[in-house]
């Protein structure tokens, strides 16, 4: 549910610390086909970076900070047959 957090927290302009650095950078870096965006989550399932296309800033400035309710992704996923019934009990809540 990586894709889920970061639409929830995208904010590109913040600036964070990243230990494994040890410096100060932004959270959205890009370069010429792509992004970067600093997750950060360590417990669980880590996600700490997220590398997508330069096209899909458009819809993350657009949708970004907006909280995406859990069902709605997993009625999505069953609609368009793209995770199994047994996986979707596996997704924390």
């Amino acid at each position: 549910m990586c894709a889920v957090k970061l639409v929830e927290s995208f904010s590109p302009d913040e600036e964070v610390f990243i230990e494994m650095l040890g410096d100060y950078t932004r959270r959205l870096t890009c370069y010429d086909s792509f992004c970067r965006y600093y997750l950060g989550i360590k417990g669980g399932k880590p996600c700490e970076w997220i590398y997508l296309p330069k096209t899909l800033l458009k819809l993350l400035n657009k949708y970004g900070g907006t909280e995406i309710p859990r069902t709605k992704v997993l009625d999505y996923a069953r609609y368009h047959d793209l995770l199994r019934p047994k996986y979707l009990r596996k997704i924390k809540r």
